[in-house]
């Protein structure tokens, strides 16, 4: 997830905010507006989206850019994926048939399952993933 902000001391004040949630960096970027302008780009590399993370969010909604209910439509759609990824593994299936079964692309699925993967959900059984009991 990515947040856009016009100051680096509120973007990184928000970072402190986000860290116990997951991993966190900020990079200044440049872009072409009217002019050109700096912009603090916060990313945020969360599994799961709780009630605790949106809150913390919500608190900081008149500093960055995106729409805050586009934020939590994304991460709710993101947790909502991550469980019909879960209900799928039951027995192993691979990053195809996982892709298939949901209409995803391979790319999103395969990052998912290494994020799952990473914390513990899954298990890379040969090239097929399956859930841990």
């Amino acid at each position: 997830m990515e947040l856009t902000f016009r100051e680096g001391k509120i973007a990184q004040r928000v970072a402190l905010d986000l860290i116990k949630f997951g991993r966190v960096r900020i990079e200044r970027c440049y872009r072409l507006r009217d002019r050109f302008e700096v912009v603090y780009k916060l990313y945020l590399d969360v599994l799961w989206a709780n009630d605790e993370l949106i809150e913390t969010i919500k608190k900081y909604s008149e500093d960055f850019e995106e729409d805050f209910e586009e934020v939590v439509k994304f991460l709710k759609e993101k947790n909502r994926v991550l469980k019909e990824i879960l209900s799928l593994l039951e027995t192993p299936k691979s990053v195809e048939e996982i892709s298939s079964n949901l209409n995803l692309d391979r790319d999103t699925v395969s990052s998912l399952l290494d994020d799952l993967e990473e914390e513990g959900y899954v298990v890379d059984i040969g090239g097929r993933f399956q859930r841990v009991s």
